[in-house]
């Protein structure tokens, strides 16, 4: 099976505050950010996947987004994921390749595909709206729909990262997750969801304010608990309420961006 989507994301925004202010007191990389207020055309995508053989997927997504007033192109996912489970393990999967992966509820969607125009403050602020990395990704099924995963990334995207390309060859981030649902009722569901991500920071650029820029160098370890509760009333009507719990520690140094480059 092959498939080929396009998404077109056109939206207007007005905020309270300015969207291009940087949230003070937090080191926010450049999609953290609200961005330009009024009328525009958000990420357009391009999404190409088709399955290879029985038990296996691939799929890419490339996104036009414009950043300086000038059209980019960004390779957003390209991955190979099993469909069916890996045959000498019963019930284990895995994911290769650049994604977006399980370290939140909403990570593993791109942005167009969320309930709201913009993505909750937790988001934009500890992983720049969504933690996406080259890696390797794999999990276990266990009984009753509960999924036990672990992944090992490259570490070069926020939180981590680095300011020069020279540093920070290899696996320098890590993530494990447990995810369980428990149906309360034949028309109610109940999600309980726990992800952990570390990795080191050789570097990383990020804003403060709308004047001041840091670089952090350390280790950053970041916690998350996702509850989700889903009702039914029938087809097409249902409610849903998610409520999220985030926890960082960073370990490590903070400089300040102008004053070590100058």
């Amino acid at each position: 099976n092959f498939n080929i989507e396009t998404v077109l994301n056109a939206k207007y925004s007005s905020y309270s505050l300015s969207g291009e202010a940087a949230i003070k007191g937090f080191g926010v990389a450049h999609e953290g950010e609200r961005g330009k207020e009024g009328l525009a055309i958000g990420e357009t995508e391009l999404i190409i996947n088709s399955d290879i053989g029985e038990k296996f997927r691939g799929s890419f997504t490339a996104a036009i987004v414009r950043e300086d007033g000038v059209d980019k192109i960004e390779l957003e996912e390209a991955y190979i994921e099993s469909l069916n489970g890996i045959s000498f393990i019963d019930n284990t999967f895995f994911k290769l390749g650049r994604a977006f992966w399980n370290v939140a509820a909403l990570n593993p969607q791109h942005s167009h595909a969320d309930d709201f125009a913009d993505r909750p403050l937790p988001y934009r602020v500890f992983l720049n709206k969504a933690y996406n990395d080259d890696g390797f990704e794999a999990s276990y099924l266990l009984p009753n729909s509960n999924e036990l995963g672990f992944g090992l990334y490259r570490g070069e995207d926020f939180p981590f990262g680095n300011t020069t390309a020279t540093e920070g060859q290899g696996s320098d981030a890590w993530s494990a997750y447990y995810k369980s649902d428990l149906n309360i009722s034949s028309t109610q569901e109940l999600a309980f969801n726990l992800y952990h991500l570390s990795g080191k920071s050789r570097g990383l650029n990020a804003r403060i304010s709308t004047e001041d820029n840091v670089t952090f160098k350390g280790d950053s370890d970041l916690s998350v608990i996702s509850i989700d509760y889903l009702k039914s009333y029938g087809p097409g009507r249902k409610l849903k309420v998610n409520t999220e719990y985030f926890y960082r520690n960073q370990d490590g140094t903070f400089e300040d961006a102008e004053e070590s480059t100058g």
